[in-house]
């Protein structure tokens, strides 16, 4: 192994283990039954919980199963920790408010579950490259962005189509990682996550308002594989309006 390698895969284990420690003092309140908050995921981390506290929050959205409420505080949090970074603030407080939010158990258990999988692949390949997107401001600036647009696309609700949280959190995910150990490559696979997300929400958009035009059917015809959730099929343009009660006459 080169001194480059060692030096990668000791910085590496550090991540890792500063990961695996936030996880570890998270499972502990939850055995004492304390409930657990973004804070309590944040403060393990020490200085570096602006990146890696965003990449903990990305994990559980890697599963294609919707999280529900817990979407739009993980999104707000992530795309503030991206604008720190882009404003090279680490560390910088956040909305108490924000901080207070509860992470539910199940969450916990995801984030330990693909945090398993993530890094386990992650260590296999990564090395410093292309370091002209992950060094100084400039990498500052790649890395924030990259955080804030990934955050938003994450926090656009999408019913119809599955993996639509995938994209976005594996970018963030990528694109924390890359600036974290130097490596360009994980940067750009996290920004092409970042596109195909983007891309994913935009048919969306152009699905619905060709149904808005045209109507469900027509668009149905053209895409036989589509299936329409019952509360979106009342803003197609063929939608069967709500009959207006008429009240009898008063005898």
């Amino acid at each position: 192994m080169s001194s480059t390698e060692a030096e990668t895969t000791s910085h590496f284990d550090r991540t890792d283990r500063l990961i695996i420690g936030a996880l570890r003092s998270m499972k502990k309140k939850y055995n004492a039954d304390e409930p657990v908050t973004i804070r309590d995921l944040l403060e393990p981390l020490g200085s570096r919980s602006t990146a890696l506290g965003a990449a903990m929050l990305a994990l559980p959205f890697l599963s294609p199963i919707s999280l529900g409420p817990l979407t739009m505080p993980a999104s707000v949090v992530i795309a503030l920790l991206g604008w720190y970074l882009l404003l090279d603030r680490e560390g910088a407080p956040l909305p108490d408010r924000l901080l207070r939010t509860q992470v539910p158990r199940r969450i916990h258990s995801m984030m330990g579950v693909f945090a398993r999988k993530i890094f386990s692949k992650v260590r296999r390949w990564t090395k410093p490259r292309a370091r002209h997107l992950v060094d100084g401001r400039k990498g500052l600036v790649i890395c924030g962005v990259g955080m804030i647009i990934s955050a938003i696309i994450l926090a656009v609700p999408v019913p119809m189509l599955p993996l639509t949280n995938t994209f976005p959190a594996l970018a963030i995910i990528l694109i924390i990682l890359g600036w974290t150990e130097r490596d360009g490559g994980l940067t750009i696979a996290g920004y092409v996550n970042m596109i195909i997300g983007g891309i994913l929400i935009l048919t969306v958009v152009l699905i619905v308002a060709a149904a808005f035009f045209y109507g469900w059917g027509a668009v149905q015809e053209h895409l036989p594989w589509l299936v329409v959730p019952d509360r979106l099929q009342q803003y197609g343009a063929d939608a069967t309006p709500t009959p207006t009660p008429v009240p009898e006459p008063v005898r």
